[in-house]
């Protein structure tokens, strides 16, 4: 019985890593498409960046060592897509 305790908790243990790497995996994608979305505008509103800037949050802290990611550039690519996308003119949202 013990060892059948053992196998589920490794098996929830894997299946927790693969859902955290996918759910990492969208959140990339659609910060990159919301980037080329306001870049194709040549604008980003202010509920953009606060979109774009909530999603970046969150994967940067879903990771649980992401202090040591970032200072490894883990996060290197995203963030300087945040950069450029605080890089662009920001537009009133009518």
């Amino acid at each position: 019985m013990l060892a059948g305790l053992v196998t589920f908790i490794k098996l929830q243990v894997h299946q927790n890593r693969a859902m955290k790497l996918a759910v990492q995996a969208i959140l990339r994608d659609r910060l990159l498409q919301s980037f080329q979305f306001c870049k194709r505008q040549g604008f980003a509103t202010s509920d953009d960046r606060q979109n774009f800037e909530n999603m970046y949050v969150q994967l940067v802290l879903g990771d649980v060592n992401w202090v040591a990611a970032l200072s490894a550039g883990g996060f290197g690519f995203i963030t300087a897509v945040l950069l450029a996308l605080t890089g662009l003119p920001e537009a009133s949202q009518e």
